[in-house]
């Protein structure tokens, strides 16, 4: 198992007892592999899918194996019901990377859609919210008047011609500094909005000035500023209103991943088919490939 936490599992088993979807349809007669034979997790999928008939009847598949065989030369006028025939009789299905990748998806889906299927409370939200406060945490913003020089001695000399106190809406402000595309007014600008206007190190430095004063020269990705800060609002949590989507599509997917986990720690009992030994960053890095598509 890729993620083999006691709590994740039981989570993922308890869905998947809930929704009772290992029923009929897991394949419980059907043998994928000789007992003890350790197979990675994404090929356990793609014996699984082959087991319940998937590669003949998913589209994306059939689709793939028909112009499989017309780009081997197959001729025109045969069915694509014919091509896909004799594609899976030549077990094309079984060496065509895209087929399997499909296929393991397939089943990967499937897995985490009963994982998805109950919708969560409000209770449930807030507490993974609570759980997970760096994920949706409100970063520092600043609100601030920057001055564009084109180098640090310009910038200097100017210090003195500034408005104790500027106005954003004042049209002579702007005459005082050297032109640059960037507006002069940048109100409640996080780190990362600063960053991409004006480099990292411009972002870092300004928001730990102090409100009510010009200061400078402060380098940039352009050359130098005098920057006022206004006002700033510290991080910090953000209510469950503010990030409810997100949050909800977080739980979701957590609770998918774990469905899917348990399902995959299942059909491995099932079948009496051990996971690989050391197979942790592997499979993590498997996993991710599943869930990028194909």
């Amino acid at each position: 198992m890729t993620r083999p936490l006691p709590r994740f599992l039981l989570l993922g088993l308890a869905i998947f007892l809930a929704n009772g979807w290992w029923g009929s349809d897991a394949g419980a007669s059907r043998s994928l592999a000789p007992p003890g034979t350790v197979l990675t997790d994404d090929e356990l999928l793609f014996r699984e899918a082959i087991s319940r008939g998937y590669h003949e009847t998913d589209s994306i598949v059939r689709m793939r194996l028909a112009r499989n065989m017309r780009f081997a030369g197959a001729a025109e006028d045969r069915s694509d019901a014919d091509l896909v025939a004799e594609a899976i009789a030549l077990r094309m299905h079984e060496s065509d990377l895209v087929v399997r990748r499909r296929l393991v998806q397939k089943l990967t889906l499937l897995a985490q859609a009963r994982g998805r299927r109950t919708e969560p409370t409000e209770a449930e939200l807030q507490a993974h919210l609570d759980e997970h406060p760096e994920r949706w945490r409100r970063p520092a913003r600043v609100t601030v008047t920057q001055l564009y020089f084109r180098d640090s001695d310009r910038a200097s000399a100017r210090r003195g011609e500034l408005p104790a106190v500027p106005d954003p809406e004042d049209p002579d402000l702007r005459r005082l500094a050297d032109p640059l595309p960037i507006p002069h007014h940048l109100p409640h600008h996080a780190e990362r909005d600063l960053a991409k206007l004006l480099g990292p190190g411009f972002a870092r430095e300004t928001l730990g000035l102090p409100i009510g004063s010009w200061r400078g020269p402060l380098a940039s990705a352009y050359g130098s500023h005098q920057v006022f800060v206004h006002e700033r609002s510290e991080a910090g949590p953000v209510p469950l209103s503010a990030v409810r989507t997100e949050v909800r599509e977080s739980l979701l997917a957590e609770r998918g991943e774990a469905a899917f986990e348990a399902w995959v720690a299942q059909l491995r009992a099932l079948h009496d088919l051990p996971a690989p030994a050391a197979t942790h960053g592997v499979q993590s890095d498997a996993n991710t490939a599943r869930g990028a598509g194909t």
